[in-house]
């Protein structure tokens, strides 16, 4: 099993530093890296997807360039030959563009298109999503520091990988607080085991977090972006957790 960690000091400079940003009229689009993510947290043809869409001036990366749309650019999703525009996302330390899209079947193909009035456009990002699966175990739980929580879903993947990202809010025994987070990558075989004392630290006194497990389809990326980047398609499934000292 891989693991890695976020310590409190990472996590600290990420917000001292934040991420800067410039507007895409300044940048060809061979100057671009674009992220790219379309995610669905239900099985059934009634649950929506989420894409979500960074783009980056140069390689991007932790305290990259962002990129926020000019007048002429813009970001469009095509699924089975309909359209759906993109709405723009600015928080204190990100900037990212969204939209709700429908998931039709399994096998849909979401592409996501750049389109520039003027220079080069990037219209072929596409992925499609990866099987659905269900949580079998409870998705609420309370634990201890030293508990270990064992995890079901259905159905498995023999010989795939699931990847784990979990993020606890945290008081510690001196009453500061402490946040936590971490990617873990365990087998997709249906079972798994997570002890709780390598996910948070030992002087914790409560926690309130969150363990998300992901099924990643990787898909193409427009090779206009000549930064490069990733479109990943994702099936989400979250298990809430409140964690207590004994």
């Amino acid at each position: 099993m891989n693991q890695l960690k976020l310590s409190a000091t990472f996590i600290s400079t990420l917000f001292l530093f934040g991420c800067s940003k410039t507007d895409s009229e300044n940048i060809r689009t061979k100057g671009i890296r674009a992220e790219i993510a379309i995610t669905s947290v239900g099985s059934g043809l009634a649950n929506d997807s989420e894409a979500i869409v960074r783009l980056y001036s140069g390689s991007g990366g932790f305290g990259g360039t962002l990129i926020e749309l000019s007048e002429g650019d813009s970001l469009i999703a095509v699924i089975d030959g309909e359209s759906y525009g993109f709405s723009e996302v600015t928080e204190l330390f990100d900037h990212y563009y969204q939209a709700t899209l429908p998931t039709n079947n399994l096998n849909t193909e979401y592409k996501v298109s750049f389109v520039r009035d003027e220079g080069v456009s990037a219209t072929e990002s596409i992925v499609t999503l990866p099987d659905e699966f269900e949580i079998d175990s409870s998705t609420s739980v309370d634990v201890t520091k030293n508990d270990t929580l064992p995890v079901n879903w259905s159905p498995s993947f023999s010989g795939e990988n699931l990847t784990i990202n979990y993020s606890f809010d945290c008081t510690t025994v001196e009453g500061g607080k402490l946040s936590i987070g971490g990617t873990q990558y365990i087998n997709d075989d249906g079972a798994h085991t997570f002890d709780m004392a390598e996910l948070v630290r030992d002087d914790i006194v409560t926690c309130d977090g969150k363990i998300d497990l992901k099924r990643i389809n990787k898909g193409t990326i427009d090779p206009n972006f000549g930064e490069g980047g990733r479109i990943e398609g994702i099936q989400k499934r979250r298990i809430d957790i409140d964690v207590t000292a004994s």
